[in-house]
């Protein structure tokens, strides 16, 4: 996923990917506000942007600004009551939610020979990796059944080497690729076409079977990871935009009129700064996770074994 034989196109790739899902938001948003106070601190300075005693912010504030953060906390809330929607069902489908994960980890168990299958998303993905690499290392070296020997080998091994207690978007992000579906795709047509021994048809088999687990547990995960940043999302927003109201409100007051400020104007450069910096984290936190959800959707539309070119990750599309 995101590799590239080019090493300049390669650090590209990776560097894209973090940016868009896997980054810290809370770095990503720290650095974008920062950046933005610089710039503003430099178009001060340079007299660009103007922060005296007759210049426009005090309006600036009590206007635009107040009715945008409203709006942003409205949003917040909006997306509160989206990730409750969906963690609240009855109790039929909570129970239908359950049978069809116990169900997907019995048939792992299966195939891996293990007793239980375990809870830990991390775990649980670098057992599927494992158990396909060692399906795909018992098939044939010779042949086209050899060349999809090795491209599901080095698919599992990838995914068995995620971090142990990795995050749920870090797994996930292990498996946002296309590679399952080429590789499940590939698998059925030898199976369809080709004659093969019974234990190298066993297999095939096997290696289908696990490549549909990955794709179902790709699904799930990425069920539980956009819903926990949504809520992760909506705290924060609420945290920022109560403390973004509050600078309005103080901002607004050091300015007693047109004509002059409770504080010395020299502060006035630095405290709009600032102002400026708490003002601006509830957009940047909101940018930055829902990037990195709408990326996530964005690659794991599919369920199965159709990935439509324009959304295949890595892709000359990836900007569209």
């Amino acid at each position: 996923m995101f590799e590239d034989a080019n090493p300049a196109a390669s650090l590209q790739r990776r560097l894209y990917r973090w940016l868009l899902v896997g980054g810290s938001r809370r770095l990503l948003s720290g650095t974008f506000v920062l950046g933005s106070m610089v710039l503003l601190a430099a178009a001060i300075h340079t007299g660009v942007v103007t922060v005296g005693y007759s210049s426009s912010i005090r309006s600036w504030l009590s206007s635009g600004v107040t009715s945008g953060l409203l709006t942003l906390v409205t949003v917040s809330l909006s997306i509160n009551q989206l990730v409750l929607s969906r963690v609240f069902a009855p109790v039929d489908e909570l129970d239908d939610r359950f049978d069809g994960m116990l169900s997907l980890k019995r048939r792992l168990e299966t195939h891996a020979d293990a007793a239980v299958a375990p809870n830990d998303p991390s775990a649980l993905l670098s057992m599927v990796g494992r158990t396909l690499g060692d399906r795909a290392e018992a098939l044939p070296e010779d042949g086209d059944v050899g060349d999809l020997r090795e491209r599901v080998r080095s698919y599992g091994d990838d995914s068995a080497s995620i971090e142990e207690g990795a995050s749920t978007t870090a797994v996930l992000e292990s498996v946002l690729g296309d590679d399952y579906a080429s590789n499940y795709t590939r698998t059925r047509e030898l199976r369809r076409t080709d004659d093969h021994p019974p234990d190298t048809e066993e297999r095939l088999e096997g290696v289908q079977e696990l490549l549909r687990v990955v794709a179902l547990v790709r699904q799930y995960l990425k069920t539980i990871a956009i819903q926990q940043q949504l809520a992760r999302l909506s705290r924060l927003v609420a945290y920022t935009g109560f403390l973004a109201l509050l600078t309005t409100a103080l901002l607004t007051f050091v300015y007693e009129s047109s004509s002059g400020a409770v504080v010395p104007e020299p502060w006035l450069p630095w405290l709009v700064t600032l102002g400026f910096g708490v003002l601006l984290s509830p957009l940047a936190l909101l940018v930055s996770y829902v990037v990195r959800a709408a990326t996530i959707a964005r690659y794991t539309v599919a369920v199965g074994p159709l990935v439509p070119p324009e959304e295949t990750v890595g892709s000359g599309s990836t900007s569209h």
